[in-house]
């Protein structure tokens, strides 16, 4: 993701972000500033590291939703017909769904992302109102920056987030 960070160094990152967040008060929050500090202390600055972080965060978050739902999915499939099962299955079906749209908006185009951006800011300065915390600091006009961002560097170094692989042997 980030040049000259390296696959190890990314799972390093990644690892070290997550277990600190099951077992320290602060859960997403924890992660978030584990991958910030490593990425800057090596040396890492800029938009680049809060790119790579939030897109790493975004990631798991997908897979958190993603696996528990193909999980209870798979469940069902083996005879399981529990309504419980069935309930938590369907919620965690329509939360995927959602978080997928939001995603597919947000990349399709910049007036997409922006009104995105928007009204969920607007969301969530009324939460923050509601625990009498100001107005959130962020509008669409950030989450078009992101989206370019992002597609930038899917585009140009999509290859720096996947695994190495074996050269083929002749």
């Amino acid at each position: 993701m980030l040049p000259g960070l390296g696959f190890f160094n990314a799972l390093r990152m990644d690892l070290a972000g997550s277990a600190l967040s099951q077992v320290v008060p602060g859960g997403a929050d924890v992660n978030v500033a584990t991958q910030y500090g490593m990425l800057r202390n090596w040396g890492f600055e800029g938009r680049p590291v809060v790119l790579a972080v939030s897109l790493t965060t975004l990631w798991s978050q997908f897979a958190t939703f993603v696996f528990p739902v193909l999980a209870i999915a798979l469940l069902s499939l083996d005879g399981g017909h529990d309504v419980t099962l069935r309930t938590v299955a369907l919620a965690g079906l329509v939360i995927v769904a959602m978080l997928a749209g939001a995603l597919v908006a947000v990349l399709w185009s910049p007036r997409m992302a922006k009104r995105l951006g928007d009204k969920t800011a607007r969301i969530a300065t009324r939460l923050n109102a509601i625990v009498h915390k100001g107005p959130v600091q962020w509008n669409g006009d950030d989450l078009v920056r992101f989206r370019s961002n992002a597609i930038d560097l899917l585009r140009h170094r999509w290859a720096a987030r996947s695994p190495p692989r074996p050269s083929p042997t002749s």
